[in-house]
């Protein structure tokens, strides 16, 4: 799990909204930026923007309808790192996934005998 804060700089709208960072899973499975629950996609208000729709293959080789729209995420650890990309969501999602595009910049570090997660910006 990684701490993200999410923005909708056109629209104003953050999430979570008192400023602290939400937990999101480092799903390296996952090609995308961000993927969200609806719930929070609608929050932030990236359904009033122009969307795109895209299909994703799922591991279970099913496949699901994506809405995105572009969007920034912020570390809280990382002081001055926000990167932009589209956040997606569908139907049924139930938690925050960060994917490769989304730590593309990153210096992940994770040590399980340790129980420990490093990052660092490396762009």
């Amino acid at each position: 799990m990684i701490e993200v804060s999410i923005k909708n700089a056109l629209l104003g709208g953050t999430f979570p909204e008192n400023g602290l960072g939400a937990l999101a899973v480092l799903d390296t499975g996952y090609t995308g930026f961000l993927f969200v629950p609806e719930k929070i996609f609608r929050k932030l208000g990236l359904h009033k923007l122009k969307t795109t729709k895209t299909t994703a293959e799922m591991a279970n080789g099913s496949s699901n309808e994506l809405i995105g729209s572009y969007g920034s995420v912020s570390f809280p650890s990382l002081e001055n790192v926000s990167v932009d990309g589209l956040i997606e969501t569908s139907e049924g999602a139930s938690e925050i996934l960060i994917g490769m595009d989304g730590i593309r910049n990153l210096m992940i570090e994770l040590d399980c005998c340790r129980e420990f997660l490093s990052v660092q910006d490396c762009s």
